[in-house]
């Protein structure tokens, strides 16, 4: 008994320590850790029974701002001292062209129009039978140098070009050669310029409905019986471009009253006016079937503004279109009144020529602008689609007739096509109808085919004529058929 009371008093307490063991591992551990053994218990040991763990925090909104630009600041500068320079006088300014005109002032066409000529030269006719040898006396007199000298068929004289570099104002030049007992005449070389805006640059359509003009005028009836053929219309005007395939077969004869002037390079105005008259191509010109006689009179003298002629350019150009018998001319220009081109217009009138100008684009205000207004010139003006008058043409007892001139497709240098505007136009559409009438009646007068163009008018604006439409829109179909009745 007390053997076994001994082994129960010392493994009594063993037994029990080993339960609180096992059972604080039971409680304590994962049921995966439970069982790996004495090594793993030592551990656990060394470790703190509790382990506090921090709750996590919630995740914080984040807001989205607002994109500011960042602001430079720019650092301000000490202003320096100004340096003040003495000023020079500065002259007008010029405009630098070719040899066709000498140097101008920029605003050349807001002088009156009996100063607007060539600065420095003078056209003189002298009487007839005067000796040759009169023309250097009278250049050495005036400290003048003789340019050129050359014969005028349609005025039967020789006109006498002359120049000079001193600072004597040409009307006083012109005063004191008409004061010398041989000259006849004595004048400026005046200035012309074509009457249209700046073209356009759209391209044409083989669309006949962009051609408003010809449907206004009533065109098509008209070429239904004539289209102008054997009738030559003599076109004063810019280089055309020969090339175009509008005028291809049309231009049948050309000149160039240019001797002082840069190349020959197509210009806009002159393309336009002949594509108007005779296009035969994408285009229908009013008078398909009609000849061109071109004369290169006017040139570009600068990147902006009209193409300008002067009278003797005129006076060459005049005279070799009415050698080779054209009995229209169409004079798209304006300028002063010029004793000398009106002799020779007067003269070829009375020879049966029918003169067709355009009557201005200088607006209400305008003095009357020549040649449009010379009795035997027919003085054109513009409106357009709707019949309402051109904003710039020019007004006056001498407009006769009104014809459109607004936004007209035509052919342009390059093969191009654009749209113009100004009374140009409107007198090339009445050329055209001219050469209608022609060619049903190549012997008609001047003064009848005027009736008929001037009696057939659609009457625009105030009853009767007027100073703004004169007897209104010329009307093509109303003429072809009061002609062949």
């Amino acid at each position: 008994m007390k053997g076994k009371n001994f082994r129960s008093y010392f493994l009594a307490p063993m037994i029990l320590q080993l339960a609180v063991i096992v059972l604080f591992s039971a409680i304590s551990l994962p049921p995966a850790q439970a069982n790996e053994g004495g090594d793993r218990l030592e551990q656990l040991g060394q470790q703190p029974a509790v382990r506090k763990v921090k709750p996590k925090a919630a995740p914080k909104k984040t807001v989205r701002k607002r994109a500011v630009p960042k602001r430079t600041i720019r650092k301000r500068k000490t202003p320096r001292r100004r340096i003040v320079r003495k000023r020079t006088k500065v002259g007008p300014q010029e405009v630098r062209g070719t040899q066709l005109i000498k140097p101008l002032d920029v605003k050349w066409w807001l002088k009156p129009l009996d100063q607007r000529f060539v600065p420095g030269e003078v056209l003189v006719v002298l009487k007839p039978g005067t000796e040759e040898g009169q023309i250097e006396r009278i250049a050495k007199e005036n400290r003048l140098r003789l340019l050129a000298a050359e014969q005028n068929t349609l005025l039967g004289a020789r006109i006498y070009l002359l120049d000079y570099e001193h600072d004597t104002p040409v009307p006083d030049i012109v005063r004191a050669l008409q004061r010398d007992g041989v000259v006849d005449s004595a004048q400026p070389n005046f200035l012309y310029a074509t009457q249209q805006n700046a073209p356009g640059g759209e391209k044409a359509r083989k669309n006949y409905n962009l051609q408003y003009a010809l449907k206004n005028l009533g065109v098509g009836e008209a070429h239904d019986r004539l289209k102008g053929y054997k009738s030559i219309v003599a076109v004063l005007d810019s280089q055309m471009d020969l090339d175009h395939p509008e005028l291809d077969g049309a231009v049948s004869h050309a000149y160039n009253a240019i001797d002082r002037g840069g190349p020959d390079e197509p210009n806009a105005h002159g393309t336009a006016i002949g594509s108007i008259i005779a296009a035969r191509h994408q285009l229908t010109g009013v008078a398909p079937g009609a000849s061109i006689a071109t004369v290169r009179a006017f040139e570009k003298v600068s990147r902006f503004g009209p193409a300008l002629g002067t009278t003797r350019a005129l006076l060459k150009g005049v005279d070799w279109a009415f050698a080779l018998k054209a009995r229209i001319f169409n004079l798209s220009f304006a300028g002063p009144k010029d004793p000398l081109f009106l002799r020779a217009l007067e003269r070829i009138s009375k020879s049966g020529a029918i003169l067709i100008a355009s009557a201005g684009n200088e607006g209400a205000r305008s003095p009357a602008l020549y040649p449009a207004a010379a009795d035997m010139v027919i003085a054109v003006t513009a409106v357009n689609q709707k019949n309402n008058l051109f904003i710039a043409a020019s007004h006056g007892d001498y407009v006769e007739m009104a014809s459109p001139g607004v936004d007209i497709l035509v052919a342009m240098p390059d093969r191009r096509y654009g749209f113009m505007s100004g009374t140009s136009m409107a007198a090339a559409h009445v050329s055209g109808i001219a050469a209608l009438i022609l060619e049903h009646d190549p012997d008609i007068s001047a003064r009848g085919l005027r009736e008929i163009l001037i009696s057939t008018a659609q009457d625009l604006g105030s009853k009767g004529r007027d100073s703004l439409y004169g007897a209104g829109r010329a009307n093509a179909s109303a003429a072809i058929k009061a002609i062949l009745q």
